[in-house]
């Protein structure tokens, strides 16, 4: 069973992938998490969550079936290597 992640990591590992994805300092990666959660009236941590489930494809938190979509990411998503599974 996969372990749950708490808010400061889901909000570690978003920026993360905004950081590694766009070449964005911290505080750019931030704001842009800022403003995709006004854009969709959810808070930063759900933005974030949704990010983070896109990206490694896995839900994070098993709240919804399936993970917000956010059009802003799409791109960076394509764009991101391949997961690898550990054997």
């Amino acid at each position: 069973m996969p372990r749950h992640l708490d808010g400061r990591e889901v909000l570690s590992m978003a920026k993360g992938i905004l950081i590694a994805g766009r070449g964005y300092s911290d505080a750019q990666a931030f704001d842009e998490l800022l403003d995709v959660s006004r854009r969709h009236h959810l808070t930063v941590h759900r933005a974030a969550l949704g990010l983070v489930d896109r990206a490694t494809g896995t839900p994070t938190r098993r709240r919804t079936a399936e993970p917000i979509a956010f059009p802003e990411w799409d791109g960076l998503i394509a764009a991101l290597p391949p997961r690898r599974r550990a054997s």
